[in-house]
């Protein structure tokens, strides 16, 4: 499985990437897929700021939220703030330092649907 066009286009309108225009670009994503074992992953950093966003697709939303859970148990490193949230079977991890709170929280509601 990869981040096929339909799957790329899903996680870009959920976190809203083309109104942040050239303030965000494509990165490595973070943690890696390997990492959280999702089948694909894309990453995005913003040049204003030091949030960063990796959307990794699992073959399931059972998967997904099971890698949410155990990703919820490793604590972000100091000065750092960390998150995820599931939609369907993407997962979205969020990073950055405080002043990145607010993008980090508007991005995680976002893609959860919430907005």
């Amino acid at each position: 499985m990869s981040f096929d066009e339909e799957y790329r286009r899903d996680a870009e309108a959920l976190l809203g990437i083309s109104a942040f225009g050239a303030d965000v670009t494509l990165a490595d994503p973070s943690p890696e897929a390997t990492t959280v074992g999702s089948e694909a992953a894309l990453g995005y950093a913003w040049t204003s700021l030091s949030a960063r966003a990796s959307v990794h697709l699992f073959e399931s939303h059972d998967a997904a939220e099971a890698a949410a859970a155990e990703l919820r148990r490793t604590p972000a490193p100091e000065g750092r703030i960390g998150d995820c949230t599931v939609n369907g079977p993407m997962l979205l991890v969020v990073t950055g330092g405080q002043d990145s709170a607010d993008l980090l929280d508007e991005l995680l509601s976002g893609f959860a649907g919430e907005e």
